[in-house]
């Protein structure tokens, strides 16, 4: 039987700086001993091996962006959240150092799921508002177990509303903290033999550290759309439920001694617009460069006039005196030249277009619908 790679001569000592430390922290765990057990300074040793930034920074923004643009493709609405302590999820789930850890599956993050954020909204709803939503509203917003065909027919089964997983802005921060029960045998098997002096409650017990992960001061980007029209009016109720929920019960683990409460970071929703509108652009003008590999001159000089006016419309640069309005003038003096019919129709198409956005002076307006009469051959 061949060893596990751990126990390999050349088998790395911790996770590369790019790589993906969720994938280290679950499966390569080497700190058992000759009898399968775990000791505490092995528990700490191997959560120091994921310690600090976490995730990459380019695969992340990506990742965000796409998320943006998703939900706002939806008609839904995003918030941005920074925790102001601790931040922890998935420490139920099963691990050699006692405690497990929600790691992204492929971008190796901290994050919370969708379904726990649906789950977090709800709860909202239904012990803090007053008063609580009818039945047949909280049916409609986050769905029912019932499968029975009328329910499924009424849209009862889903929700109305998307819940996208929250992902960090950022490469997140981790490190080690520590929790000391004092009656861990009593919690263990207090309902199995509650009078045995070992296990029953007492102040004669010692505290057993046990280490555990965490992630620190992370900024998360939260995502909701609608499923459809019903659903588009309540989704501003929706998202102040969310920002209710995040600020008062907190999200993850260990809620209760101050994990996981986030409040609004407008300064990082603010940035993440400015980003997105960035990548449209970046993106427009890949496409637009893939597509003018298969036109002709002109017909390229169109597509570049079009990307520009609709940049131009973007940042807010459209103004008669100003320098876009001399590109249109002068692009529509080379139209006028152009032999290929197509191509001229397609500019006095692209110059109409632009009446809406930018009208031209009264003084060159005849002019201008002339030109363009010209151009789409009408007399």
């Amino acid at each position: 039987m061949s060893r596990p790679l751990y126990r390999l001569e050349d088998a790395p000592q911790g996770p590369q700086s790019d790589s993906h430390k969720g994938l280290w922290f679950d499966r390569f765990f080497d700190g058992y001993a000759q009898d399968w057990s775990v000791g505490d300074q092995a528990k700490r040793r191997w959560i120091d091996t994921v310690r600090g930034s976490c995730g990459s920074r380019g695969a992340l923004e990506r990742a965000t962006l796409n998320l943006y643009r998703l939900a706002t493709i939806l008609d839904g609405a995003v918030y941005t959240a920074k925790n102001d302590w601790h931040f922890v999820t998935g420490l139920g789930l099963p691990h050699p150092v006692e405690n497990g850890f929600q790691w992204h599956p492929t971008l190796g993050v901290p994050y919370l799921p969708g379904a726990a954020i649906k789950g977090l909204v709800r709860a909202w709803f239904e012990n803090w508002v007053k008063p609580r939503p009818d039945p047949t509203t909280m049916r409609i917003w986050f769905g029912s177990e019932d499968k029975n065909p009328t329910a499924c027919k009424e849209g009862f089964i889903t929700g109305e509303f998307l819940f996208f997983d929250a992902l960090p802005l950022s490469p997140p921060q981790l490190s080690a903290d520590i929790m000391t029960p004092h009656m861990g045998k009593w919690y263990e098997k207090g309902a199995e033999d509650p009078c045995y002096p070992n296990v029953m409650p007492g102040d004669w017990h010692d505290p057993i550290p046990v280490p555990f992960l965490v992630a620190t001061r992370t900024t998360l980007l939260f995502a909701i759309a609608p499923r459809s029209e019903r659903g588009r009016a309540d989704l501003p109720r929706i998202l102040e439920a969310l920002e209710s929920a995040l600020d008062w019960l907190g999200a993850g683990a260990k809620t209760a001694v101050g994990y996981g409460y986030f409040v609004p970071e407008k300064r990082a929703h603010d940035r993440l617009k400015k980003s997105l509108i960035d990548y449209q652009r970046q993106q427009e003008q890949r496409d637009l460069e893939i597509k003018k590999q298969s036109l002709s001159p002109e017909m390229q000089s169109v597509e570049t006039f079009r990307a520009v006016f609709r940049q131009a419309q973007q940042t807010g640069q459209l103004n008669v005196n100003g320098p876009i309005n001399q590109m249109r003038l002068q692009f529509i003096s080379e139209a006028l030249l152009w032999s290929d019919l197509d191509a001229r129709k397609a500019s006095g198409e692209a110059l109409r277009e632009t009446m809406n956005q930018l009208p031209p002076s009264k003084k060159r307006k005849a002019e201008f619908l002339a030109n363009i009469n010209l151009l789409l051959g009408k007399t």
